[in-house]
């Protein structure tokens, strides 16, 4: 988070607005009578989206019979976005996705996709800045959903560094973030043999 902060919320003279380097895509729209327990498209909802990580489609997965649009479905780099939630504080919460769900995948209704081709993104919606645009944006209030919408996430606009140091900056956090998921892995991998040492110990 520190390197993120160093990298993108210290002035620069470039500028990068999210309407021009990509696009949003609204989320899908179901019923209960969609639902299905197998065979369907896999939709993400706000408990998929892990803030600054991955998106979780391994848990907690609601599984539709429903047409979707070809840009309804998720590609490698999408950022998801919960777009409207009871609580305020979930909103504009997201996750990236990494590319490897099996299963045609999109999200729901209450969430959107930002897409682009400029990997840089995927650190953007995780500085403060965009924070405090999502705070800004919000709207509702009084029992009201807090909610955004796509132009919300189009128009914001972040100073970036110059092109070497801009991808010196994504190496480095795409590394880190590498790191991370190996040393996340160890550490499942580890939890398991004790419980199976500690099982051994006490038969």
């Amino acid at each position: 988070s520190a390197i993120i902060e160093k990298i993108f919320n210290e002035p620069h003279s470039n500028k990068i607005r999210l309407g021009d380097i990509g696009s949003y895509i609204r989320g899908l729209t179901y019923s209960n009578d969609d639902v299905v327990e197998q065979d369907g498209v896999f939709v993400m909802r706000s408990n998929n989206i892990i803030n600054g990580s991955s998106l979780d489609y391994q848990h907690n997965i609601v599984s539709v019979n429903k047409q979707i649009l070809t840009e309804q479905q998720l590609q490698d780099g999408d950022i998801i976005i919960c777009m409207a939630n009871g609580s305020s504080s979930l909103v504009g919460k997201s996750s990236f996705y990494d590319g490897n769900c099996s299963i045609p995948i999109t999200v729901g209704a209450f969430c959107g996709i930002y897409r682009s081709k400029e990997p840089i993104v995927k650190w953007l919606f995780q500085t403060s800045k965009y924070r405090r645009y999502i705070g800004n944006s919000l709207q509702g209030g009084n029992g009201a959903i807090a909610n955004l919408n796509g132009d919300d996430i189009l128009r914001m606009s972040f100073s970036i560094p110059d092109a070497p140091a801009k991808d010196n900056g994504v190496k480095l956090l795409t590394s880190l973030d590498t790191l991370l998921e190996s040393n996340l892995l160890l550490y499942g991998l580890y939890t398991k043999q004790k419980k199976y040492l500690l099982r051994q110990m006490f038969i």
